[in-house]
C-alpha cells in the first residue's frame, strides 16, 4: 500500500468514526458538524478544485439558488409565522443544516465511509449483546425504564447499545443492513456482518426497522431471481441467504411472534377513547415551563382530537386493536395541527408536542414518529412541495433500491429530515451518488 493510499484510508476511517461519534449516547445533533469540519480538513486541497469543477455545471448551480431560495423562504416562514424570538437559540432552525448536510453526502466518498462505518456498528452490537445478557437496556445511560424480565417478549427487552435510546441504535442497524449488500466483501465475512448485524435487529426489536429490511430483503430477492434470472438451486439459495439467517436466529432467541407482540393491549386507546386519568395525574399547571418547551402546543386527547376529519378518522379505524406504541394518538395530533395550520406549519421550526411524563414527573417533547408527519407539520404543504421537489432535482435517478427501505422507515419512524442526522447523511448520499451501487457491488 502506498503513502497516498494508507492516507485516504485513514481519512476515511477518521470521517467514519467521527460520524459514529455523533450518535453515541453523550452526543447530540451539533456533533455532527464536526463532520463537514473533519471535511474540510482532511480534504480542502482536493475539494477546492473540485468545488469549482462542479460549480461550473449548470445544474449544480441550479442547485445551489434553489437552497438559497428554500432557506430563504424557510426563514421567512419562521419569522412571519413562527414563535416569538426570547432567545438566541430561537433564531436557530434545523433546515439551516441543510446545505451542510449536501455539502458532506458531496464530499465523500459512500462507499468507502459505509466500508469503515459498519464495522462501528458490529462492535456497538457486541456491547447490546452484553447489555441483553445483562439484563439492562444500556451500560451507560441512566434513569431508563426498567426491563420487564417477567416478559418473554423481545420488545421489552430492547437495548441501547452505545445509543441514547434503541430507535437510534436501530437506525445505524438499518444503515448497515442496506451497506452490506453494495460493500464488496468476501462472502464468509460477509455472512458472518449479516449474522451480526441481524442479531442486532433482534435485540433493539424495531418493527418499523423489521418491515423496512424485510420489504428491502425481498425486492433483491424478487430482482435477483427472476430479473436477472438466477437458475440454479445455489444461487436461489445464497440470494436467499438474508431471510434464512434472519428466521435461524430470531427463532433462536424469540420466543413469542412479532404479530402477538403488534397486538398486544396499549393505554394509548384509552387515551383515543375515554377518559384516562388517575388520582396523583400531573398537569401542566403543576410546571414553570421555560424557553426550551413553553413555544409547543400540548398534545391532544379524548375530546380536544378532530375526529370529523377523514384522516383521523381513517386512522384510528385502520390501527383498532394494534399496539402502536402510542403512534395513533401521536399521528392523529400531528395530522390535526396540519389541517389547522395548512400553508405554512409550525413556522418552519421543527414541531415537537408537549406532554407530561407522569413517571419522572416532567415536561418532555415528542416528535412525529413518522418524518413526512413532521416535516409537513413544521413547513406546511407549500416549502415541503418545495423540499421534495428540490430532492427529487438532484436524485440521480439511481439506487432506488437503497433509498426505498429509508423511505419505509420513515413512515414509521422520525428517520429522515432532522437536519443533519446519520440517516439524513446516508439518504442524501445514496440520492446523489453516481455509482449504481447496487450493479458496483
Amino acid at each position: 500500500m502506498s503513502l497516498k493510499e494508507f492516507m485516504k484510508k485513514s481519512e476515511d476511517i477518521i470521517l467514519a468514526g467521527i460520524l459514529f461519534l455523533a450518535t453515541l449516547f453523550f452526543a447530540n445533533e451539533y456533533y455532527y458538524l464536526l463532520f463537514p469540519i473533519g471535511i474540510i480538513v482532511l480534504k480542502y486541497s482536493r475539494l477546492k478544485d473540485s468545488f469549482l469543477v462542479s460549480i461550473s455545471k449548470k445544474k449544480n448551480r441550479l442547485v445551489l439558488i434553489s437552497i438559497a431560495l428554500f432557506i430563504g423562504l424557510c426563514y421567512l416562514n419562521k419569522i412571519i409565522n413562527g414563535h416569538e424570538f426570547r432567545s438566541l437559540k430561537d433564531y436557530y432552525s434545523s433546515f439551516l443544516l441543510f446545505p451542510i448536510l449536501l455539502f458532506s453526502a458531496w464530499a465523500v466518498n459512500l462507499k468507502q465511509i459505509s466500508k469503515y462505518f459498519i464495522y462501528f456498528i458490529c462492535i456497538e452490537i457486541i456491547v447490546g449483546f452484553f447489555e441483553f445478557n445483562s439484563g439492562v437496556r444500556s451500560f451507560f445511560v441512566e434513569n431508563l425504564a426498567p426491563i420487564n424480565s417477567n416478559s418473554d417478549f423481545l420488545y421489552d427487552h430492547r437495548t441501547n447499545g452505545l445509543s441514547i435510546s434503541s430507535s437510534i441504535f436501530s437506525v445505524k442497524i438499518l444503515i448497515g443492513l442496506i451497506s452490506i449488500e453494495f460493500l464488496k466483501t468476501r462472502k464468509l465475512l460477509g455472512v458472518i456482518i449479516r449474522s451480526i448485524l441481524i442479531i442486532g435487529v433482534i435485540l433493539t426489536f424495531n418493527r418499523a426497522l423489521i418491515v423496512a429490511i424485510i420489504i428491502f430483503w425481498l425486492i433483491l430477492f424478487l430482482r435477483n431471481v427472476f430479473w436477472l434470472k438466477a437458475k440454479t438451486f445455489s444461487k436461489v439459495l445464497s440470494e436467499s441467504q438474508n431471510f434464512l439467517i434472519f428466521a435461524i436466529l430470531f427463532s433462536i432467541f424469540a420466543s413469542h411472534s412479532l404479530w402477538i407482540e403488534m397486538n398486544k393491549q396499549h393505554q394509548e386507546k384509552n387515551k383515543l377513547k375515554m377518559k384516562y386519568k388517575t388520582e396523583n395525574t400531573l398537569s401542566f399547571s403543576d410546571f414553570k415551563e421555560d424557553n426550551s418547551t413553553i413555544h409547543y402546543p400540548k398534545i391532544k386527547e379524548q375530546h380536544e382530537l378532530d375526529t370529523t376529519f377523514f384522516l383521523n378518522k381513517h386512522l384510528s379505524k385502520s390501527t383498532q386493536g394494534i399496539n402502536t406504541s402510542g403512534r395513533t394518538l401521536i399521528w392523529i395530533n400531528f395530522i390535526q395541527f396540519w389541517n389547522e395550520n395548512k400553508w405554512f406549519g409550525f413556522g418552519s421550526d421543527k414541531l415537537l408536542l408537549k406532554t407530561i411524563d407522569q413517571d419522572k414527573k416532567k415536561i418532555k417533547l415528542i416528535h412525529a414518529h413518522n418524518s413526512y408527519l413532521e416535516i409537513l407539520a413544521s413547513h406546511g404543504i407549500i416549502l415541503t412541495l418545495l423540499f421534495f421537489s428540490l430532492l427529487f432535482f438532484i436524485w440521480n435517478k439511481k439506487n432506488i433500491v437503497f433509498i426505498l427501505p429509508i423511505c419505509i422507515y420513515s413512515l414509521f419512524q422520525y428517520g429522515i429530515f432532522w437536519g443533519f442526522s446519520i440517516l439524513d447523511f446516508f439518504f442524501i448520499s445514496l440520492l446523489i451518488t453516481n455509482l449504481k451501487l447496487l450493479d458496483e457491488a
